[in-house]
């Protein structure tokens, strides 16, 4: 077994001939002419010897050393290289997935395509989010850290002239939440952070309304259709909804292909709905 004591001995000192200390399953230490001491794991796949190294003291302590070491075998263990294994966590450390390249994997590979409005969403991200915590690593950003930016939503920003919107924050969260499980199920980056919050947790859910207009009100608003101040546009849109009770956006992106006008139905795609 290695001691820190025996490190500090050799570290820096020349020697006449380099060396290898061992600590026990298959950690090592190095020890070159100059001095200078670096930590080595060895290990065999189908009978071949391997090496791999894990650092240089005292830049890589003993005890982190030894970490190193039963990480290593805990791959070897699952059938992984560990020299390949670490070579990927390393990179996957050094270049690591933001905030906002999660975010935006999702609306370029699943929103563009399924999405109606994904540009409210971007802008959302764009405005709520991305200046925020856009730049932290996504394994790193904790809950609070999106909680903050939710809270800003619900409260507002008086100095950016941003009113409250609590159902807003409701609404970037869900939008959030999709996005990063989009990212998990495809393994492009992972992150547990928001799976436990709900909408009701960061804001509001938005009023049900079940106010219908009255027999006056509505002729009211069928008299003002007919008239010229209204465009043609608004006159038919307006008179649309009121025949199908549909969303407004269902109506502004049908095509013609729809509507089959001989038997009188209108069919929206789910795309639209």
């Amino acid at each position: 077994m290695i001691y820190e004591t025996t490190l500090r001995s050799y570290n820096g000192k020349p020697q006449t001939e380099a060396f290898t200390l061992t600590d026990g399953k298959g950690l090592g230490v190095r020890v070159s002419v100059l001095g200078k001491l670096r930590f080595q794991f060895r290990y065999k796949i189908n009978g071949q010897n391997k090496r791999i190294d894990l650092g240089d003291y005292p830049d890589l302590s003993l005890r982190q050393a030894r970490d190193a070491m039963e990480e290593c075998r805990t791959w070897l263990a699952q059938g992984h290289d560990p020299k390949l294994k670490r070579s990927m966590t390393r990179q996957e450390s050094l270049l690591p997935v933001t905030v906002e390249q999660a975010l935006e994997y999702w609306l370029k590979e699943y929103a563009e395509e399924n999405r109606v409005n994904v540009d409210k969403n971007r802008a959302q991200f764009a405005k709520h989010i991305y200046p925020y915590i856009g730049n932290y690593s996504l394994v790193d950003t904790e809950t609070r850290h999106w909680i903050e930016c939710f809270d800003r939503i619900r409260r507002g920003v008086p100095s950016l002239k941003q009113r409250p919107a609590p159902v807003a924050a409701g609404y970037v969260l869900q939008s959030a939440k999709q996005a990063l499980r989009f990212c998990r199920v495809r393994r492009y980056a992972i992150t547990h952070a928001l799976d436990d919050l709900i909408g009701t947790d960061v804001g509001k859910k938005q009023n049900k309304k079940d106010r219908v207009l009255s027999d006056i009100e509505l002729t009211d608003l069928l008299t003002l259709l007919e008239g010229r101040k209204v465009s043609f546009y608004m006159r038919q849109l307006c008179k649309l909804l009121i025949v199908f009770g549909a969303r407004t956006q269902e109506l502004r992106l049908s095509q013609f292909d729809e509507w089959d006008l001989d038997r009188g139905i209108w069919t929206v795609p789910k795309s639209h709905s």
